[in-house]
């Protein structure tokens, strides 16, 4: 005799629609690991008052490709303008927001063929690795 307590809910299945998208999502684990190697970097990109133009998202993809893990520092004083511009770096390029504290942002996008001598992540791990 089983009682309606001791029932158990099936199992939820996960579909492509219900799926959380991979490379959107980071376990914190990651994000504490990869905000630690963003503490060291300085910004390789800086969007100035001209703000977010197509040379700035070409200069960010190819940073992106280089490194990995970069710092983009926004000169807006304007929240709002920084979030529009956040929130459109990140649709053109596809990496994922790690970090943004005031001014700085904190981006990641994964290499199919990472650089050694560039890749921040390849870096960082292998200087970790010493210490």
């Amino acid at each position: 005799m089983t009682d309606q307590y001791s029932k158990r809910s099936p199992k939820r299945v996960d579909t492509p629609s219900t799926r959380p998208a991979q490379s959107s999502k980071l376990k914190t684990i990651d994000k504490k690991s990869l905000r630690a190697i963003a503490h060291e970097l300085k910004p390789v990109i800086i969007v100035g008052e001209k703000g977010l133009t197509d040379t700035v998202i070409g200069e960010v993809e190819r940073a992106l490709a280089d490194h990995e893990l970069i710092k983009v520092k926004l000169a807006s004083n304007d929240r709002d303008e920084r979030k529009e511009i956040v929130e459109a770096i990140i649709a053109a390029t596809k990496a994922t927001q790690i970090q943004l504290i005031g001014k700085v942002l904190v981006l990641l996008k994964r290499s199919r063929e990472p650089k050694p001598g560039l890749s921040n992540l390849i870096r960082f791990q292998a200087s970790a690795g010493k210490r």
